[in-house]
């Protein structure tokens, strides 16, 4: 028997013939031979349903496909095929893997039947997932001390991290107000840490700060002593002219709603709910900074009040404890003196990093850009691309142009949201 031209790819009716063989025998003429017929058959066209994958942050294992899976062969189902071939396509690049996928990403997966099973043929439809990429949480342990003992050992806790895998660097926690001779609370401060690989976690660590409390021994502490502030880069430059401008007791329309909302959260000060058309000084906004962090940090801050030689302003002397603001060389710090968007924007930047919240740097991305001071273009970028600062309708930040009080109560307000968002994200 044979069959002329067999290809059993292509559906189409083949001729069986009989060919040789003897035509006669002893007892038998064979007076006739038929020839067969193979017919070869187009595939099943089979309807694969009822996969599903859930999304998830980055934890280190693969998803895992869920559901039940339906094959139909027109309006019947069926269960004689070849196991089902699972694929996964990575969106972003293109790549293609029969394996479930672990890295975060956006992914599609197709469930078809198999090259090789001899009656059905068919996919699914697309179903896309995301892995997205995971946070690192950093939290400090409250410490507590007697005043005249030694200072603790601060530690912390990390998650986020996936099992098995470790931060590329471990941060450091300290507390550089603590004063072991005088009870209060002081914060401890954690930072510097990296993560171990910016494809699959956020590159921003979220850092949440603790508490040294020091008690008293018997009423034997000693009161606090002025601590030497830590000093990041700070300019002295900008209008050095008081803001002599009408008071105003209402907002600007575009700013009301804002006002409204960072009073009722305790972010404003008494003295600064009106005049807000004023453009702002360097104490006042000093006093919107204070107010952010104690709000967000739960922490009365202490003031150091010989930090500057030209004002005993509290808060000034607060934010300079925790080494958020620094004055010029000459030890002043020109609490009457305007500030600029650049200069506030830094201030903010300093507080941010001091709470723990850590944005990615990079560079400015404003049409005047050039325009920014060199020691304020990490604050700005990093802010902008945290889109918490944007530019006017033409993007453009305008650095030197100073910042009415308005305009700081607004900006206090996106801060801490940005802060209360940050902590969602870690929960």
């Amino acid at each position: 028997l044979s069959v002329s031209g067999f290809n059993s790819s292509a559906a189409k009716t083949f001729t069986i013939k009989i060919t040789g063989g003897a035509t006669s025998s002893k007892n038998y003429t064979i007076s006739k031979r038929e020839n067969g017929t193979l017919t070869v058959a187009d595939k099943i066209p089979a309807t694969i349903s009822g996969i599903s994958v859930a999304g998830k942050t980055y934890n280190g294992t693969a998803v895992t496909p869920a559901g039940t899976v339906s094959v139909k062969a027109g309006d019947i189902t069926v269960s004689d095929y070849t196991p089902l071939v699972y694929t996964y396509a990575k969106l972003s690049d293109g790549s293609v893997s029969d394996a479930a996928p672990k890295g975060a990403g956006d992914y599609t997966l197709v469930v078809s039947a198999a090259p090789g099973d001899p009656k059905y043929t068919g996919a699914s439809a697309a179903v896309n997932f995301t892995i997205a990429k995971a946070t690192i949480t950093i939290t400090v342990t409250d410490q507590s001390a007697t005043a005249g003992s030694a200072e603790p050992t601060y530690t912390y806790t990390v998650s986020g991290l996936a099992p098995s895998e470790k931060l590329a660097k471990n941060p450091t926690a300290s507390c550089p107000t603590a004063n072991m001779n005088a009870a209060g609370s002081y914060p401890i401060i954690v930072s510097g840490a990296e993560v171990p690989d910016t494809g699959t976690y956020h590159t921003a660590i979220i850092y949440k700060n603790g508490t040294l409390t020091v008690s008293a021994s018997g009423g034997t502490a000693t009161p606090e002593t002025p601590i030497t502030p830590v000093t990041p880069p700070e300019p002295d430059d900008g209008d050095t002219t008081s803001a002599p401008d009408e008071p105003k007791e209402k907002p600007a329309p575009w700013a009301a709603a804002a006002v409204e909302e960072a009073i009722d959260l305790g972010l404003v000060p008494t003295s600064l709910q009106s005049g807000y058309n004023n453009r702002i000084t360097r104490a006042e906004f000093s006093a919107l900074v204070v107010s952010l962090y104690e709000a967000k940090t739960g922490i009365k801050l202490v003031a150091e009040k010989s930090a500057f030689t030209d004002t005993d302003d509290e808060n000034v002397g607060k934010l300079a404890v925790i080494g958020v603001v620094a004055g010029g060389g000459s030890g002043e710090f020109k609490p009457d003196a305007l500030f600029t968007r650049e200069m506030a924007l830094r201030v903010f930047y300093n507080a941010l990093l001091k709470i723990g919240y850590v944005p990615e740097v990079t560079e400015p991305a404003f049409d005047d850009a050039a325009l920014i001071s060199p020691w304020a273009k990490e604050a700005i970028g990093a802010l902008q691309r945290s889109d918490i600062v944007t530019g006017d309708s033409n993007n453009n930040f305008k650095p030197k142009d100073n910042m009415t009080r308005q305009e700081a109560i607004a900006a206090t307000l996106k801060f801490w949201k940005a802060l209360k968002e940050a902590e969602d994200l870690a929960v």
